[in-house]
């Protein structure tokens, strides 16, 4: 009975220390929460502003590849361009080989500018023979021929060659109409390709504005500033304070260091608490069974006092009855009266000692608990100070920077 109420009075007197404790552990749970959401709410941003700069960056390399398509056409253009000029300076010097110089002056001299559209040349216009396209509204109806005006040569297979000569120039002039046609539409295709990327470009624009408009980001943004600029205004002064030991490392390291060992001395701490703790629940639970060993225990000796004075009752009786000698009967109950003294004595002594240990470990757990409890609450505000210390050096260091 005296060890159940050394316990409760052990309970009573832990039980303050442990109300003590939380409020200082809510508000740092508190505080924490606060910082938690406010660092979410940054890293949100920074995930948005980051996926906005990835979309614009794959636009710019989109512009680019588009920009690259462009010049190599028109790199591709003007090699056509080129090769066309070449195969009419080709025929035009197979003309003037094939023609002989007594009949250079019947015929005019072919130029590449014959072979272009508007062109106001006072010459004879060949319209092509390829029924390819209808070229008759860009000729015009000034610019025919008259039918009396006709070209004799003298020597027929000549005129048969010029004639062919002059097919084949039509044939190149509607195979040059046709791929002047096939650009154009090319370069209409592409200038209404590049309208519609503009127009992209534009509306993304637009919406990234809207988006940067948005109030609520316009809140939480103001709302950040607003946090940047108190905790600004409360780390100058000890920054000032501070400011002399700024170009010394080794006091980061020195702190970083201390800080580290204080952990490792916590979670040993917090092991050897835990440990102890489930000590004192295993000895509270073997006081629990001893006591009621020691219930039982005396129970047993009264069993056995009772059980001894009901055969001494019956002893007498008997002895009264003239049943046994009176020397017997006195020697069977010395006898028997001296086994349960020696009994109940030995198991009393022995539950005592038990209880005295019992007794003695619980009050070194108690006082092991409570020198841990108070290295536990040492340490915990040695580490709260380094951390705040090392936080203000860190802030302090960046500052600088």
């Amino acid at each position: 009975m005296e060890s159940s109420s050394e316990s409760e009075t052990f309970d009573r007197a832990r039980r303050p220390r442990l109300r003590g404790r939380e409020p200082q552990r809510r508000r740092s749970r508190d505080k924490t929460d606060a910082d938690i959401a406010i660092s979410e709410k940054i890293d949100t941003l920074a995930s948005t502003l980051q996926d906005t700069s990835r979309n614009l960056h794959r636009v710019d390399q989109m512009l680019g590849q588009y920009r690259e398509h462009t010049d190599d056409k028109a790199e591709a253009m003007a090699t056509l361009k080129e090769s066309l000029e070449e195969s009419i300076q080709q025929l035009q010097s197979q003309r003037l080989h094939r023609a002989p110089t007594s009949h250079s002056g019947s015929f005019s001299t072919l130029h590449s500018s014959d072979l272009e559209d508007g062109s106001t040349s006072d010459g004879p216009r060949y319209c092509p023979t390829s029924p390819l396209k209808d070229y008759g509204s860009s000729e015009g109806g000034s610019r025919r021929r008259s039918r009396s005006a006709t070209v004799r040569f003298r020597d027929s297979g000549q005129a048969e060659d010029i004639h062919g000569l002059h097919q084949s120039l039509r044939d190149l002039r509607s195979d040059q109409l046709r791929l002047t046609d096939d650009v154009n539409r090319e370069i209409h295709r592409r200038n209404r390709s590049e309208v519609e990327t503009k127009r992209t470009l534009k509306n993304l624009n637009g919406r990234l504005s809207s988006s940067q408009g948005d109030p609520v980001s316009l809140r939480v943004e103001q709302r950040l500033q607003e946090i940047e600029k108190g905790i600004r205004s409360e780390r100058q002064p000890m920054f000032d304070r501070q400011r002399p030991q700024m170009h010394q490392p080794s006091n980061f390291q020195e702190v970083e260091r201390e800080l580290e060992m204080t952990r490792r001395r916590l979670e040993q701490s917090e092991g050897g608490r835990d440990t102890l703790l489930q000590q004192v629940e295993d000895m509270r639970d073997q006081l629990l069974r001893t006591e009621k060993e020691r219930v039982e225990l005396q129970q047993q000796v009264a069993r056995l006092f009772a059980q001894r004075k009901g055969s001494d009752g019956r002893e007498e009786g008997k002895r009264r009855d003239g049943g046994r000698a009176p020397g017997r009967v006195e020697r069977d109950r010395e006898v028997q009266r001296d086994q349960l003294d020696h009994i109940s004595l030995s198991d009393l002594e022995q539950l005592k000692r038990v209880l005295e240990h019992k007794d003695c470990e619980k009050a070194q757990l108690s006082s092991q608990l409570e020198a841990l409890s108070l290295d536990l609450q040492r340490g915990e505000q040695r580490q709260g100070q380094l951390l705040e210390q090392l936080q203000q050096n860190r802030a302090a260091s960046g500052e600088l920077w």
